[in-house]
């Protein structure tokens, strides 16, 4: 029941992640690289992230920062800011999630739930099109 429910809880975010970066970002045309950009996503999501974990914080977000360079379009700042947070945002849900969520239906119900707001608030606040550039500081 509980492997169920990490499968479940997973694809759910990981495809809420996806539709945010399509969102955001203009993905490429080739399955191949869209394959990977998924596989970055699966791994962000399933990460496993705890307090002061220097071991697999690094990697998640250099290996989730690549698949989005590889798997989008675009300028390289914007793939890279909003791969960043993105990440970012994740990993912390993560951090919590995993160091003090010790009920597991309850842990992967906030954590999907977690993904569904944020795709639907992403989905309220951006652009229709990817029409948009960062600001000039950036």
């Amino acid at each position: 029941m509980n492997m169920l429910l990490y499968i479940i809880s997973d694809a759910i975010s990981v495809y809420c992640c996806y539709k945010i970066l399509e969102r955001l970002l203009v993905i490429s045309e080739s399955k191949r690289r869209q394959r990977v950009l998924i596989l970055g996503c699966f791994i962000l999501i399933g990460q496993i992230i705890f307090i002061a974990d220097l071991a697999n914080l690094p990697p998640a977000i250099i290996l989730f920062a690549g698949a989005v360079h590889y798997g989008c379009e675009g300028s390289s700042y914007k793939r890279i800011t909003l791969s960043l947070m993105l990440a970012c945002s994740s990993l912390a849900l993560n951090t919590i999630r995993d160091t003090y969520l010790m009920n597991e239906i309850l842990s992967y119900g906030l954590y999907s739930m977690f993904w569904l707001i944020f795709m639907w608030w992403i989905k309220r606040i951006a652009p229709e099109e990817n029409h948009f550039d960062l600001s000039s500081q950036l």
